[in-house]
């Protein structure tokens, strides 16, 4: 199971001598897309597989509900130093789970924070990564009751994984900044405490092409900003 820092409420104030930022993404169907009952074509978008689908093999390319996509990641860079960074937060995964079966969301971390790696079960597990670039990193055995701690050092999507289990226990996209957060399209994520001047605002998604902006934060309020998921901003193939 994985573990991490993520209705109608007023937004709160954004900190003393701070920027905010309020960032909404909207999922965009390819133009003229209709989807059909089960299946769309894999540029039209993606829904993450079922616990059931985990063991059958089925297509990961079903119907996809743009209006509440999730498995967005949205993060902030600002273009100055920043000496008031916060540190980045912890994320944990329990290697020894035995309840996670499918997919139950990407986590957002940052580099340089911590990973945990606790194993309640009663036996050992041997842990590994396997990140978007194809790479592997061997952690090695955690013992029953044991745990262990990974820095975080590089940026994309890791899935953590086990072996003999074919299912990553968990996922979590490792962004280059520690103003990185969960969304969904069509809510808004709030920032309350970044450096006030110019940043860049990025978006990604596992399967639709993201996009990112510059934007000018002010002290004491927030800016608002939207970004898009979705092939429409691809180059047409001639």
């Amino acid at each position: 199971m994985l573990l991490a820092a993520c209705g109608c409420q007023t937004a709160p104030r954004v900190e003393p001598g701070r920027g905010g930022l309020r960032v909404i993404v909207k999922a965009e169907p390819k133009i003229g897309y209709q989807p059909r009952p089960r299946e769309t074509h894999p540029m039209d978008g993606y829904a993450p597989p079922t616990p059931e689908s985990w063991e059958s093999g089925e297509s990961a390319y079903t119907a996809v509900d743009y209006s509440g996509l999730d498995d967005i990641i949205v993060w902030v860079e600002p273009m100055e130093r920043d000496d008031r960074a916060p540190a980045p937060g912890p994320v944990v995964v329990d290697v020894g789970d035995e309840g996670h079966r499918g997919h139950h969301g990407i986590g957002a971390a940052s580099v340089g924070a911590t990973l945990a790696l606790p194993n309640a079960s009663a036996r050992p597990e041997e842990v590994y990564f396997v990140w978007d670039s194809g790479e592997v990193t061997n952690i090695g055995r955690v013992r029953p009751g044991d745990e262990r701690s990974v820095k975080l050092a590089q940026t994309g999507l890791m899935s953590v994984m086990r072996e003999g289990r074919k299912q990553p226990l968990g996922q979590i996209y490792v962004a280059p900044s520690v103003w990185v957060k969960r969304a969904i399209s069509g809510d808004p994520v709030l920032f309350t405490d970044v450096r006030p001047g110019p940043c860049r605002v990025f978006c990604w998604h596992p399967r639709l092409p993201g996009s990112d902006t510059l934007s000018l934060l002010h002290t004491g309020r927030y800016t608002d900003i939207t970004l898009t998921v979705g092939v429409n901003g691809l180059p047409k193939v001639p």
